[in-house]
């Protein structure tokens, strides 16, 4: 397993690192900002991005969360683990991308850091790895995501703040290259949809 280790605290990282390493995992790189980060995805081979988000180059963990989750969103193989003051269950992961998990600072310890890395970066593995075969744009991406867990064209459209007819453009697209054809009366392009994207 290749890890990326995100935090601005160099002690933190350093102590993350160390205890990946003794563990067996290649520690690809560290990095403290958003900019390093998409910049080494862009040249290294990355499994899983491990982020701590309190303080630092992330000071507002939430922010962070969604600015890191976009930077990945054009990364579909790569998986994320965030270590997070925020309850590991909020609305933030829970529509997020079925690579992505959180882990609560307070109970981030070795052998849980390790269980969920290992969950996130083997189990839909086959998952990520057809999603980036797609050559969808981050947008759809984002849109098929969100359409996945249920949402409405209204809602993604709230919820990443797009026009409803921008959102339409990006199904539309999505759907032609899924290879949903509009023809077809006896099936739920978005149901079919939401099934070959996350692998069901």
């Amino acid at each position: 397993m290749r890890v990326l280790v995100m935090g601005r605290s160099p002690f933190l990282v350093r102590g993350l690192s160390a205890e990946l390493v003794d563990r067996g995992v290649a520690v690809v790189a560290t990095v403290r900002t958003l900019g390093e980060l998409g910049a080494t995805l862009a040249t290294a081979t990355v499994d899983a991005v491990l982020a701590c988000l309190s303080g630092g180059a992330i000071s507002d963990a939430r922010g962070g969360a969604v600015a890191i989750t976009s930077v990945l969103s054009e990364h579909p193989t790569t998986a994320l683990l965030a270590l997070t003051p925020l309850p590991p269950r909020s609305r933030l992961w829970q529509d997020a991308n079925p690579a992505w998990g959180a882990i609560a600072l307070e109970s981030a310890d070795t052998d849980a850091l390790m269980a969920a890395l290992d969950r996130l970066t083997s189990a839909p593995a086959a998952r990520r790895i057809a999603r980036a075969d797609l050559t969808l744009t981050g947008s759809e991406q984002r849109v098929l995501d969100l359409l996945a867990v249920g949402l409405s064209n209204d809602a993604i459209a709230q919820q990443l703040c797009l026009s409803p007819k921008t959102v339409e453009a990006h199904i539309s697209r999505a759907f032609s290259k899924l290879g949903l054809v509009n023809d077809d009366h006896r099936t739920n392009r978005r149901v079919l949809a939401a099934l070959r994207w996350t692998g069901g």
